[in-house]
């Protein structure tokens, strides 16, 4: 499986044997700071730095512990997530969100936990995707999308629960995403 998949991004030339012996990719990434037409184009729209040769941000995650970084580099991951749960909080003034967040509290952890009393299959990593869907309104079926790409496989009836649930847990920001669309619909946004 994992052969098949690199077979479908990268080829013998981004390989190469590793200090310990294991062959390993070594894709190039854009040095922090460059600003050339070319580099600029490989740079994503967050700021996060991409791969070239081969683009291994395309890769499925489960094929990404392959990489080996640059020698005298490291790669590190960081879950910037939190800071949208942070951003979102205290502007939709959300009590239990804002709760969470200042007893230090993950609302991703707490999400599974909420969420595995509608379905016990739930993960973290679908509880992040529930918890960022439903702050950006996203719809049933794209939420299940989203959670099958991650290889969640749930009924649309669960999707549309876990949605209903996350509204009637965290109403200031259900009341919030109500009143922008409303305001968005008011100036011709939506």
């Amino acid at each position: 499986r994992v052969a098949d998949a690199i077979s479908r991004y990268a080829n013998d030339r981004h390989f190469r044997q590793s200090d310990d012996g294991r062959v390993r990719m070594y894709p190039s990434y854009v040095p922090v700071g460059k600003d050339t037409e070319a580099e600029s184009k490989v740079l994503t729209a967050t700021g996060r730095r991409a791969a070239k040769n081969p683009p291994v941000q395309q890769f499925p995650k489960w094929v990404r512990h392959i990489i080996t970084a640059d020698d005298g580099m490291v790669f590190f991951e960081a879950d910037y997530s939190q800071i949208e749960a942070w951003l979102t909080a205290i502007e939709c003034r959300d009590e239990r969100m804002l709760e969470l967040l200042y007893s230090g509290e993950k609302i991703h952890e707490w999400a599974l936990g909420e969420l595995r009393k509608v379905d016990p299959r739930m993960t973290y990593h679908g509880a992040k995707r529930v918890v960022h869907g439903t702050n950006y309104l996203m719809g049933w079926g794209t939420l299940q999308k989203s959670l099958h790409d991650d290889g969640i496989y749930v009924e649309a009836a669960v999707v549309k629960a876990f949605i209903a649930m996350m509204r009637s847990i965290l109403p200031g920001r259900t009341n919030w995403q109500r009143d922008v669309l409303a305001e968005a619909a008011q100036q011709g946004f939506v």
